[in-house]
């Protein structure tokens, strides 16, 4: 899908999200451009997930809204794709790689109507695109954590989707791999897919993202990660021993960027 220049892929507008009277999400605002990672940072219960969530449409807010290309959620369908973390999936789900990757082919081919030509064509460029080609057999408890995102990955392309969200990525997942999986996601960024990852590492977050999101409820800073990452946001998100400020080539405090 194409956006003229002056609309953004993704924007929220004043996003709020109460639970029980007590608010999870309070007047979050942001834009994500194309061709673009953005990066979402901010301690545990920060509302990372809840505010994935909204983004595809799984949780609804109490104040705002979400746009995509300038549409509501609802008229945007397909557009926005969901990865899981490594461990919320069901390894025992007898399925294979190939499976996923056709799951996205759902929407075009509907849930009762065998894939056709172009379905199967998708997926096999999707897996490809990802390099997961040869291990389309595979069943997904059979493949390390890595390679499993890459082929959630694979769906969300199959899908078409042009803006994909990944809630803690690299979380148990090993180094080698988080770079595989980084290869993957710098190429679609530059092919123009808009990308909004979430994870506990800032250090990552610092060296791969073009924005990053600083989120502990309400929005503390939003833009690139040398400009936001510094001394006074890091004390909002994570108060006085917590991630370390951004110091251009890496975080102080740490291979990680935290103080142990």
């Amino acid at each position: 899908m194409t956006t003229p220049p002056s609309i953004p892929p993704l924007a929220a507008e004043d996003i709020s999200v109460e639970f029980g009277g007590v608010k999870i999400l309070d007047n979050v605002s942001f834009n994500a451009g194309p061709g673009c990672i953005m990066g979402v940072v901010g301690p545990n219960g920060a509302g990372k997930s809840t505010l994935f969530n909204v983004i595809t449409a799984l949780q609804p807010v109490t104040s705002g809204r979400v746009l995509i290309h300038g549409k509501t959620m609802q008229e945007s369908r397909g557009v926005v794709a969901y990865v899981p973390q490594f461990e919320r999936v069901n390894s025992r789900i007898p399925v294979c790689a190939w499976d996923v990757a056709m799951q996205g082919r759902v929407r075009h081919a509907g849930w009762f109507r065998r894939p056709g030509r172009a379905d199967r064509a998708a997926a096999e460029e999707a897996l490809n695109r990802v390099g997961m080609w040869d291990r389309r057999k595979s069943l997904i408890y059979e493949l390390s954590g890595g390679q499993r995102q890459r082929v959630f990955v694979a769906r969300a392309l199959a899908q078409g989707a042009d803006i994909l969200l990944l809630d803690e990525a690299f979380s148990g997942v090993d180094l080698a791999s988080q770079t595989a999986l980084m290869d993957v996601l710098l190429e679609l960024r530059d092919d123009g897919r808009t990308i909004m990852m979430s994870s506990h590492d800032v250090n990552h977050m610092a060296h791969y993202c073009d924005e990053c999101l600083c989120l502990n409820c309400s929005v503390c800073a939003c833009g690139p990660p040398r400009e936001v990452l510094n001394a006074d946001v890091m004390m909002q998100l994570y108060g006085p021993f917590g991630a370390a400020p951004f110091h251009g080539d890496g975080l102080a405090g740490g291979e990680d960027g935290h103080h142990n």
